[in-house]
């Protein structure tokens, strides 16, 4: 995944605090895509994917930190969550929060 640093930082807490290893579903076609579930009803809370910048709007290799042009990927979480928590990043960020009913 491009911003390796971040996706591991992640990937690392959800481990450490919920002790659940990533499960990587659909290896062939989607290898960078993986997903955290509850140990209890087996329920997913986290996906985490490295997916295109055009899949955003967003302009080939001109989106990214790491001052590599030919790096359109961006990596993407997606969290479900009773409670709104937010981590802080000094990196800019897209935040979208939906509340689960």
């Amino acid at each position: 995944m491009p911003n390796q640093s971040q996706t591991t930082t992640i990937i690392n807490h959800i481990r450490t605090e919920y002790a659940v290893e990533p499960e990587f579903l659909w290896p062939e076609r989607f290898p960078t895509y993986s997903v955290f579930r509850h140990t209890d009803n087996k329920k997913w809370f986290a996906l985490v994917a490295s997916i295109p910048s055009t899949s955003l709007g967003l302009k080939n290799g001109k989106n990214n930190d790491s001052g590599d042009n030919n790096n359109n990927e961006i990596d993407i979480i997606n969290l479900k969550s009773t409670k709104t928590r937010l981590m802080i990043s000094p990196k800019p960020a897209i935040i979208f929060s939906l509340p689960i009913t």
